[in-house]
């Protein structure tokens, strides 16, 4: 059986993001908070960040994606090989989901990106 413990406590905005897994696991979403990593959220028909779509991205990684959204606020990984765009976010019609819930590995590299209708959501570096 594998060892369960509580290893991270974040806030941010009105977001709390609590890591209950292995250390390795928990160090990834360290590292994932430090780049602007803001949570798993529900998407409804790819609408959540419509500002900008990029679908069937080869290798996606989340530098592809943050290069693809300069200039918007926020970035959506979903669907292993999918970008989305925009600079609202609007947590009231788009829920936080369990982390579980974005379960894609990304096609380009070792980190989540969402799921079916699922985003895994950033903040885009200025």
């Amino acid at each position: 059986m594998r060892s369960l413990f509580v290893c991270l406590l974040v806030f941010v905005g009105t977001h709390q993001l609590v890591c209950l897994d292995e250390i390795g696991q928990c160090v990834s979403l360290i590292e994932q908070v430090a780049e602007g990593y803001l949570g798993c959220f529900k998407d409804i028909e790819n609408t959540m960040l419509p500002s900008k779509t990029v679908k069937s991205i080869p290798d996606l990684t989340l530098k592809k994606c943050q290069q693809q959204c300069q200039g918007y606020t926020f970035l959506g990984l979903q669907y292993s090989n999918e970008c989305f765009c925009g600079n609202n976010l609007n947590t009231d019609r788009y829920k936080s989901v369990p982390e579980s819930d974005c379960n894609m590995q990304c096609s380009g590299e070792n980190r989540m990106c969402g799921a079916g209708h699922r985003n895994s959501v950033y903040r885009v570096p200025f």
